[in-house]
Protein backbone atom coordinates (compact mmCIF):
# COMPACT_ATOMS: atom_id res chain seq x y z
CA UNK A 1 0.00 0.00 0.00
CA UNK A 2 1.03 3.33 -0.84
CA UNK A 3 0.17 6.37 0.79
CA UNK A 4 0.73 10.15 -0.49
CA UNK A 5 0.29 12.51 2.14
CA UNK A 6 -0.18 16.16 0.41
CA UNK A 7 0.68 19.19 2.64
CA UNK A 8 2.35 23.10 2.52
CA UNK A 9 4.96 21.79 4.28
CA UNK A 10 6.78 19.05 6.18
CA UNK A 11 7.77 20.73 9.10
CA UNK A 12 5.65 24.07 8.86
CA UNK A 13 2.70 24.79 11.14
CA UNK A 14 0.94 22.26 13.22
CA UNK A 15 -0.72 20.71 10.38
CA UNK A 16 2.43 20.05 8.47
CA UNK A 17 3.95 18.70 11.83
CA UNK A 18 1.18 16.76 12.44
CA UNK A 19 1.35 15.19 9.31
CA UNK A 20 4.82 14.11 9.06
CA UNK A 21 4.91 12.60 12.32
CA UNK A 22 2.00 10.28 11.39
CA UNK A 23 4.37 9.85 8.08
CA UNK A 24 7.44 9.11 9.86
CA UNK A 25 5.39 6.44 12.16
CA UNK A 26 3.14 4.54 8.76
CA UNK A 27 7.35 4.03 7.64
CA UNK A 28 8.21 2.29 10.81
CA UNK A 29 4.99 0.30 10.54
CA UNK A 30 5.99 -0.93 7.30
CA UNK A 31 3.92 1.53 5.24
CA UNK A 32 5.06 2.75 1.63
CA UNK A 33 4.35 5.94 2.67
CA UNK A 34 5.48 9.27 1.04
CA UNK A 35 5.17 13.10 2.15
CA UNK A 36 4.47 15.75 -1.01
CA UNK A 37 5.30 19.19 -0.24
CA UNK A 38 5.23 22.69 -1.74
CA UNK A 39 8.31 23.38 0.98
CA UNK A 40 10.72 20.79 2.53
CA UNK A 41 12.00 21.85 5.73
CA UNK A 42 13.47 18.17 6.58
CA UNK A 43 16.26 16.08 4.86
CA UNK A 44 14.33 12.82 4.73
CA UNK A 45 14.73 11.22 0.88
CA UNK A 46 10.61 10.39 1.75
CA UNK A 47 9.65 13.69 1.72
CA UNK A 48 9.24 15.00 -2.02
CA UNK A 49 9.22 18.51 -3.22
CA UNK A 50 8.33 19.76 -6.73
CA UNK A 51 10.84 20.54 -9.15
CA UNK A 52 12.33 24.26 -9.32
CA UNK A 53 9.85 25.04 -12.11
CA UNK A 54 6.63 24.22 -10.17
CA UNK A 55 8.08 25.39 -6.90
CA UNK A 56 7.94 28.91 -8.82
CA UNK A 57 4.84 28.57 -10.40
CA UNK A 58 3.60 27.90 -6.57
CA UNK A 59 4.90 30.86 -5.30
CA UNK A 60 3.88 33.07 -8.05
CA UNK A 61 0.12 31.24 -7.02
CA UNK A 62 0.74 33.04 -3.51
CA UNK A 63 1.56 36.44 -4.74
CA UNK A 64 -1.20 36.15 -7.52
CA UNK A 65 -3.56 35.22 -4.21
CA UNK A 66 -2.24 37.80 -1.81
CA UNK A 67 -3.08 40.14 -4.32
CA UNK A 68 -6.91 39.17 -5.08
CA UNK A 69 -7.91 38.57 -1.69
CA UNK A 70 -6.43 42.08 -1.12
CA UNK A 71 -8.09 43.79 -4.19
CA UNK A 72 -11.23 41.63 -3.17
CA UNK A 73 -10.71 42.05 0.52
CA UNK A 74 -10.99 38.77 1.27
CA UNK A 75 -9.66 37.35 4.30
CA UNK A 76 -9.11 33.54 5.04
CA UNK A 77 -7.21 30.93 2.21
CA UNK A 78 -8.88 30.66 -1.38
CA UNK A 79 -9.83 27.58 -2.61
CA UNK A 80 -8.15 27.96 -6.74
CA UNK A 81 -4.54 28.62 -7.55
CA UNK A 82 -4.52 31.47 -10.18
CA UNK A 83 -2.28 29.57 -12.47
CA UNK A 84 -2.88 25.43 -13.85
CA UNK A 85 -2.21 23.23 -11.12
CA UNK A 86 0.68 20.99 -11.66
CA UNK A 87 0.37 19.37 -8.33
CA UNK A 88 -1.94 17.06 -8.75
CA UNK A 89 -0.16 15.56 -12.23
CA UNK A 90 2.87 14.71 -9.91
CA UNK A 91 0.75 13.42 -7.05
CA UNK A 92 -0.75 10.78 -9.59
CA UNK A 93 2.61 9.96 -10.87
CA UNK A 94 3.59 8.90 -7.75
CA UNK A 95 1.26 6.38 -8.24
CA UNK A 96 -0.49 6.12 -4.90
CA UNK A 97 -2.99 3.67 -3.86
CA UNK A 98 -4.62 6.80 -1.79
CA UNK A 99 -3.89 10.17 -1.79
CA UNK A 100 -3.98 11.66 2.06
CA UNK A 101 -4.42 15.63 2.61
CA UNK A 102 -4.00 17.74 4.98
CA UNK A 103 -2.82 21.48 4.63
CA UNK A 104 -3.42 22.52 1.36
CA UNK A 105 -3.83 26.48 1.07
CA UNK A 106 -1.67 28.98 -0.01
CA UNK A 107 -1.92 28.58 -4.10
CA UNK A 108 -0.32 24.55 -3.80
CA UNK A 109 -3.46 22.50 -4.73
CA UNK A 110 -6.26 24.01 -6.27
CA UNK A 111 -9.51 22.73 -4.95
CA UNK A 112 -11.75 22.69 -8.25
CA UNK A 113 -8.55 20.13 -9.68
CA UNK A 114 -9.10 17.42 -6.69
CA UNK A 115 -11.51 15.48 -8.61
CA UNK A 116 -8.61 14.68 -10.90
CA UNK A 117 -6.69 12.46 -8.25
CA UNK A 118 -7.11 8.81 -9.21
CA UNK A 119 -7.64 7.02 -6.08
CA UNK A 120 -9.79 7.03 -3.18
CA UNK A 121 -9.02 10.41 -1.11
CA UNK A 122 -8.69 11.04 2.80
CA UNK A 123 -8.40 14.80 3.72
CA UNK A 124 -7.23 14.73 7.63
CA UNK A 125 -9.57 18.81 8.86
CA UNK A 126 -6.65 20.16 10.79
CA UNK A 127 -8.80 23.39 11.20
CA UNK A 128 -12.51 24.59 10.09
CA UNK A 129 -11.55 26.23 6.68
CA UNK A 130 -13.61 23.41 4.38
CA UNK A 131 -16.58 24.51 6.26
CA UNK A 132 -15.54 27.95 6.88
CA UNK A 133 -16.33 30.70 4.73
CA UNK A 134 -12.70 30.65 3.83
CA UNK A 135 -11.54 31.28 6.93
CA UNK A 136 -9.74 28.86 9.19
CA UNK A 137 -11.59 29.07 11.94
CA UNK A 138 -15.48 30.55 11.78
CA UNK A 139 -15.76 33.98 11.83
CA UNK A 140 -17.94 34.07 14.87
CA UNK A 141 -15.60 31.71 17.15
CA UNK A 142 -13.33 35.18 17.57
CA UNK A 143 -16.46 37.32 17.72
CA UNK A 144 -15.46 38.44 14.27
CA UNK A 145 -18.19 38.28 11.40
CA UNK A 146 -17.36 38.56 7.56
CA UNK A 147 -19.66 38.56 4.24
CA UNK A 148 -20.48 35.24 2.73
CA UNK A 149 -17.88 34.76 -0.09
CA UNK A 150 -18.79 33.78 -3.92
CA UNK A 151 -15.83 31.54 -3.31
CA UNK A 152 -17.33 29.83 -0.85
CA UNK A 153 -20.29 28.89 -2.98
CA UNK A 154 -18.23 27.56 -5.46
CA UNK A 155 -15.61 25.43 -3.04
CA UNK A 156 -18.70 23.72 -1.53
CA UNK A 157 -20.14 22.88 -5.18
CA UNK A 158 -16.46 21.47 -5.95
CA UNK A 159 -16.23 19.25 -2.67
CA UNK A 160 -19.54 17.79 -3.52
CA UNK A 161 -18.20 16.83 -7.48
CA UNK A 162 -15.71 15.03 -5.34
CA UNK A 163 -17.29 11.17 -5.08
CA UNK A 164 -14.09 9.14 -3.47
CA UNK A 165 -13.83 10.89 -0.62
CA UNK A 166 -13.58 10.86 3.15
CA UNK A 167 -12.65 12.75 5.98
CA UNK A 168 -10.80 12.62 9.17
CA UNK A 169 -10.98 14.67 12.23
CA UNK A 170 -8.20 15.20 14.79
CA UNK A 171 -11.38 15.62 17.47
CA UNK A 172 -14.87 14.96 17.94
CA UNK A 173 -15.96 18.65 18.41
CA UNK A 174 -14.22 19.34 14.13
CA UNK A 175 -16.54 16.02 13.14
CA UNK A 176 -19.59 17.79 14.68
CA UNK A 177 -19.11 20.96 13.48
CA UNK A 178 -18.39 19.35 10.02
CA UNK A 179 -21.74 17.65 10.19
CA UNK A 180 -23.44 20.65 10.10
CA UNK A 181 -22.39 21.35 6.54
CA UNK A 182 -24.77 20.67 3.90
CA UNK A 183 -22.25 18.30 1.86
CA UNK A 184 -19.83 17.06 4.42
CA UNK A 185 -23.08 15.68 6.28
CA UNK A 186 -23.17 13.15 3.88
CA UNK A 187 -19.54 12.12 3.13
CA UNK A 188 -17.89 9.92 5.62
CA UNK A 189 -16.00 11.68 8.63
CA UNK A 190 -13.44 9.93 10.96
CA UNK A 191 -12.11 10.67 14.40
CA UNK A 192 -8.49 9.89 14.76
CA UNK A 193 -6.73 12.29 17.48
CA UNK A 194 -3.18 13.46 16.36
CA UNK A 195 -0.12 11.56 18.48
CA UNK A 196 3.03 11.91 19.88
CA UNK A 197 6.18 9.67 19.82
CA UNK A 198 6.15 9.12 23.33
CA UNK A 199 9.67 8.33 23.73
CA UNK A 200 10.56 11.81 22.76
CA UNK A 201 7.98 13.48 24.89
CA UNK A 202 8.48 12.69 28.27
CA UNK A 203 8.58 13.99 31.62
CA UNK A 204 12.39 15.44 33.08
CA UNK A 205 12.61 16.12 36.41
CA UNK A 206 11.56 19.39 37.11
CA UNK A 207 14.29 20.34 39.01
CA UNK A 208 16.81 19.18 36.55
CA UNK A 209 14.76 21.24 33.82
CA UNK A 210 14.47 24.35 35.03
CA UNK A 211 18.69 24.10 36.00
CA UNK A 212 18.97 23.40 32.13
CA UNK A 213 17.01 26.28 31.13
CA UNK A 214 18.73 28.86 33.96
CA UNK A 215 15.19 29.15 35.11
CA UNK A 216 14.86 29.57 39.38
CA UNK A 217 13.53 26.41 40.33
CA UNK A 218 11.82 28.23 43.62
CA UNK A 219 9.43 30.01 41.53
CA UNK A 220 6.12 29.26 39.57
CA UNK A 221 6.92 28.95 36.42
CA UNK A 222 4.23 29.33 33.42
CA UNK A 223 4.66 28.13 29.84
CA UNK A 224 3.16 29.66 26.69
CA UNK A 225 3.98 28.30 22.83
CA UNK A 226 3.63 31.69 21.20
CA UNK A 227 4.42 30.72 16.89
CA UNK A 228 1.78 33.26 15.26
CA UNK A 229 0.27 34.18 18.76
CA UNK A 230 1.12 38.03 17.95
CA UNK A 231 -0.38 38.17 14.76
CA UNK A 232 -3.95 36.08 15.43
CA UNK A 233 -6.54 37.21 18.14
CA UNK A 234 -7.39 33.85 17.80
CA UNK A 235 -4.33 32.46 19.95
CA UNK A 236 -5.68 34.85 23.23
CA UNK A 237 -1.86 36.44 23.60
CA UNK A 238 -4.13 39.32 25.22
CA UNK A 239 -5.51 37.18 27.04
CA UNK A 240 -2.60 36.24 28.95
CA UNK A 241 -1.26 39.33 29.29
CA UNK A 242 -4.44 40.42 31.10
CA UNK A 243 -4.87 37.68 33.51
CA UNK A 244 -0.53 37.92 34.36
CA UNK A 245 -1.11 41.77 34.76
CA UNK A 246 -4.24 40.91 37.83
CA UNK A 247 -2.08 38.08 39.18
CA UNK A 248 1.25 40.87 39.22
CA UNK A 249 -1.12 43.77 40.69
CA UNK A 250 -2.20 41.18 43.54
CA UNK A 251 1.42 40.10 44.54
CA UNK A 252 0.42 36.91 45.61
CA UNK A 253 2.45 34.82 43.10
CA UNK A 254 6.44 35.03 42.67
CA UNK A 255 6.69 33.53 39.26
CA UNK A 256 8.57 33.32 35.90
CA UNK A 257 7.22 33.19 31.92
CA UNK A 258 9.16 31.02 29.37
CA UNK A 259 7.77 32.07 25.81
CA UNK A 260 8.94 29.66 23.19
CA UNK A 261 7.88 30.15 19.35
CA UNK A 262 8.19 33.97 19.11
CA UNK A 263 11.07 36.05 20.33
CA UNK A 264 10.74 39.54 22.49
CA UNK A 265 11.17 41.62 19.41
CA UNK A 266 8.14 39.83 17.59
CA UNK A 267 5.54 39.60 20.21
CA UNK A 268 6.16 42.81 21.52
CA UNK A 269 4.08 42.52 24.96
CA UNK A 270 4.55 43.03 28.83
CA UNK A 271 4.24 40.35 30.61
CA UNK A 272 5.08 41.89 33.77
CA UNK A 273 7.03 39.28 35.45
CA UNK A 274 10.56 37.87 34.61
CA UNK A 275 9.74 36.52 31.40
CA UNK A 276 12.52 34.00 29.12
CA UNK A 277 12.39 34.57 25.22
CA UNK A 278 12.92 31.31 23.75
CA UNK A 279 12.69 31.93 20.34
CA UNK A 280 12.07 29.11 17.81
CA UNK A 281 12.94 25.30 18.90
CA UNK A 282 14.22 23.01 16.09
CA UNK A 283 15.81 20.41 18.36
CA UNK A 284 13.54 17.87 20.04
CA UNK A 285 15.35 17.30 23.39
CA UNK A 286 15.26 21.23 23.88
CA UNK A 287 11.28 20.91 23.83
CA UNK A 288 11.00 18.03 26.48
CA UNK A 289 13.27 19.97 28.46
CA UNK A 290 10.84 23.27 28.06
CA UNK A 291 7.55 21.36 28.56
CA UNK A 292 9.04 19.88 31.80
CA UNK A 293 10.25 22.95 32.74
CA UNK A 294 7.11 24.54 33.56
CA UNK A 295 4.74 23.75 36.24
CA UNK A 296 1.77 25.51 34.13
CA UNK A 297 1.13 25.34 30.01
CA UNK A 298 -1.05 28.23 28.86
CA UNK A 299 -3.28 27.53 25.99
CA UNK A 300 -5.32 30.52 26.27
CA UNK A 301 -6.72 30.17 22.60
CA UNK A 302 -10.12 31.69 21.85
CA UNK A 303 -10.87 28.94 18.67
CA UNK A 304 -8.96 25.62 18.09
CA UNK A 305 -8.96 22.31 17.01
CA UNK A 306 -6.60 19.78 18.84
CA UNK A 307 -3.06 21.87 19.17
CA UNK A 308 0.05 19.95 18.86
CA UNK A 309 0.99 21.93 22.18
CA UNK A 310 -1.99 20.67 24.58
CA UNK A 311 -0.54 16.91 23.61
CA UNK A 312 3.35 17.83 23.83
CA UNK A 313 2.79 19.26 27.51
CA UNK A 314 0.55 16.56 28.67
CA UNK A 315 3.57 13.69 27.51
CA UNK A 316 5.78 15.80 29.31
CA UNK A 317 3.71 15.79 32.45
CA UNK A 318 2.56 19.48 32.78
CA UNK A 319 -0.66 20.47 33.50
CA UNK A 320 -2.46 22.93 31.15
CA UNK A 321 -4.69 25.81 31.93
CA UNK A 322 -7.43 26.70 28.79
CA UNK A 323 -10.91 27.32 27.75
CA UNK A 324 -13.57 25.34 27.39
CA UNK A 325 -13.53 25.37 23.35
CA UNK A 326 -13.02 23.39 20.31
CA UNK A 327 -11.51 20.25 20.56
CA UNK A 328 -8.94 21.53 23.97
CA UNK A 329 -11.54 19.49 26.23
CA UNK A 330 -11.04 16.42 24.24
CA UNK A 331 -7.14 17.01 25.43
CA UNK A 332 -7.75 18.37 29.30
CA UNK A 333 -10.22 16.60 31.70
CA UNK A 334 -11.24 19.37 33.76
CA UNK A 335 -9.42 19.38 37.26
CA UNK A 336 -7.69 16.16 36.37
CA UNK A 337 -4.91 16.83 34.50
CA UNK A 338 -5.64 20.51 33.61
CA UNK A 339 -8.32 23.27 34.11
CA UNK A 340 -11.65 24.21 31.54
CA UNK A 341 -11.92 27.85 32.46
CA UNK A 342 -15.54 28.84 31.06
CA UNK A 343 -14.89 30.99 27.82
CA UNK A 344 -13.18 33.95 28.32
CA UNK A 345 -13.71 34.74 31.48
CA UNK A 346 -10.34 36.52 32.67
CA UNK A 347 -11.02 35.82 36.40
CA UNK A 348 -11.79 31.55 36.10
CA UNK A 349 -8.74 31.24 33.96
CA UNK A 350 -7.30 33.19 36.93
CA UNK A 351 -8.63 30.60 39.16
CA UNK A 352 -7.51 27.95 36.78
CA UNK A 353 -3.38 29.01 37.58
CA UNK A 354 -4.60 28.59 41.21
CA UNK A 355 -6.20 25.52 40.91
CA UNK A 356 -3.13 23.83 39.18
CA UNK A 357 -0.42 24.82 41.43
CA UNK A 358 -2.38 23.29 44.81
CA UNK A 359 -3.21 20.17 43.02
CA UNK A 360 0.12 20.24 40.87
CA UNK A 361 1.61 16.81 41.48
CA UNK A 362 -1.84 14.62 41.01
CA UNK A 363 -2.50 16.54 38.11
CA UNK A 364 1.17 15.63 36.60
CA UNK A 365 0.88 12.37 36.85
CA UNK A 366 -2.76 12.66 34.73
CA UNK A 367 -1.22 14.44 32.32
CA UNK A 368 0.87 11.83 31.25
CA UNK A 369 -1.48 8.88 31.59
CA UNK A 370 -3.63 10.86 29.34
CA UNK A 371 -1.33 11.45 26.87
CA UNK A 372 -0.41 7.54 26.95
CA UNK A 373 -3.97 6.85 27.34
CA UNK A 374 -4.96 8.80 23.96
CA UNK A 375 -2.01 10.26 21.81
CA UNK A 376 0.22 7.53 21.47
CA UNK A 377 1.57 7.71 17.93
CA UNK A 378 2.16 4.33 17.46
CA UNK A 379 -1.27 3.75 18.37
CA UNK A 380 -3.45 6.01 16.19
CA UNK A 381 -0.83 5.27 13.15
CA UNK A 382 -2.72 1.71 13.67
CA UNK A 383 -6.11 3.62 13.24
CA UNK A 384 -4.95 5.11 9.89
CA UNK A 385 -3.80 2.01 8.76
CA UNK A 386 -6.98 0.18 9.08
CA UNK A 387 -9.18 2.89 7.65
CA UNK A 388 -6.66 3.05 4.45
CA UNK A 389 -7.33 -0.88 4.46
CA UNK A 390 -10.70 -0.34 4.63
CA UNK A 391 -10.94 2.15 2.12
CA UNK A 392 -9.23 0.52 -0.47
CA UNK A 393 -11.19 -3.16 0.10
CA UNK A 394 -14.50 -0.82 -0.35
CA UNK A 395 -12.77 0.34 -3.56
CA UNK A 396 -11.91 -2.73 -4.21
CA UNK A 397 -15.62 -4.33 -4.38
CA UNK A 398 -17.18 -1.20 -5.70
CA UNK A 399 -14.93 -1.43 -9.09
CA UNK A 400 -15.81 -4.95 -9.00
CA UNK A 401 -19.24 -4.51 -9.81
Amino acid sequence: MRVVHVNYSDLGGGAGIAAFRFHKELIRQNIDSLYFVRQKKSQENSVIQPSEFVTLRNKANIQLELFFKKMMKIEGSLPIAFLPDLNIGLINKLKPDIVHLHWIHGGFVSFKELSKIKVPIIWTLHDMWVIGNLNHYLPTDVGILYKKSKLEEYKNRWLDRIKNISFITPSLWLKNECMKNSILKNKSIYVIHNGLDLNNFYPIEKNNAKNHLRIDSSKLTLLLGAMGIESSSRKGIDIVQNVLKKLYCSGSIDMEIIIFGSNKKEINNDFYFPTHYLGRINRQQELTYIYSAADIFLLPSRADNLPNTGLEALACGTPIVAYNIGGIPEIIQHKYNGYLATPFDLEDFEKGIYYVMGNNEQLIKNARSTAEEKFDIVKNARKYIDLYNRILNKNIKVNAN
